[in-house]
């Protein structure tokens, strides 16, 4: 279950502003997992089975995001949990973590990012894997179900799409890739039946592994038919901050979890 999934650098789940950041916004994300029995999803090849980073993935440079160990602590600076992201400063992000693969996977994953909604978005580049558990070839993908309440409380479902935050933007924000496709859900499906399922679905033979990259992207969206969006200034929109000098804090909450699971499932 990805829990928590919206931006911020203070409590669970996600945006806002710290003095700590100059005043600035950053996006942020907490994610658990829910997964069929199928399957296992746990950190990816950025890091090492004991949860430090690999070399070729420390200090990345746009539009790669950094990565940092989880640290095992109860003084996460970012979110109301066990550990994390801690002491990250603004010169740090974008920068996201995942807890060990080795202690932890599907419903005990926990990842961690923030990014600065200065920029449009950012890739974590393998920050994920997914192993097919099972005996046959799987075709699995990432859905956000409304009917399961996985958006985040201050996402009006249904709502006024441009004008305020709904799931279009979180759609739009947070998108898993895998080979160049995105299998979470789209912006732009449409169908009633559809709009929560993956745009798309990668096939995995039994015991292979697949890497997978979390791209946030604060980039506009347009479906056509004088429908259009900015989820930067949707997500400030819904932030109730101060003045830029009194360093106020408030957090945007996103997505609660999501499901990776199987076609058929």
């Amino acid at each position: 279950m990805l829990a928590g999934t919206g931006m911020l650098v203070t409590g669970s789940g996600i945006i806002g502003t710290s003095a700590a950041f100059g005043n600035s916004v950053t996006a942020g994300s907490d994610f658990r997992v829910i997964t069929s029995r199928k399957i296992q999803v746990r950190a990816g090849q950025a890091f090492a089975a004991d949860g430090s980073v690999n070399e070729g993935y420390k200090d990345r440079k746009d539009p790669y995001g950094d990565f940092v160990a989880y640290e095992e602590t109860a003084d996460s600076m970012f979110f109301d949990n066990a550990g994390g992201l801690n002491n990250i400063s603004k010169e740090d992000i974008p920068v996201a973590t995942v807890n060990p693969r080795d202690e932890n996977s599907n419903d005990d994953l926990v990842i961690e990012s923030a990014i600065s909604l200065d920029s449009d978005g950012v890739v974590f580049e393998d920050i994920l894997e997914i192993q097919n558990r099972g005996t046959r070839t799987e075709s699995i993908g990432i859905s956000y179900d409304r009917d399961k309440n996985q958006y985040g409380e201050d996402v009006n479902v249904d709502g006024d799409a441009g004008n305020e935050l709904t799931e279009i933007d979180v759609q739009s924000v947070y998108r898993f890739i895998t080979d160049n496709e995105r299998i979470s859900p789209s912006q732009n499906t449409i169908g009633i039946d559809e709009r929560d399922d993956p745009a798309n679905f990668v096939e995995i033979d039994p015991t292979e592994t697949v890497q997978i990259d979390l791209k946030i992207d604060l980039s506009p969206w347009d479906l056509g038919f004088n429908l259009e969006g900015n989820p930067e200034e949707l997500i400030l929109q819904a932030a109730q901050l101060g003045g830029p000098f009194e360093g106020s804090t408030d957090t945007v909450d996103m997505l609660d979890s999501i499901t990776v699971g199987t076609e058929s499932s």
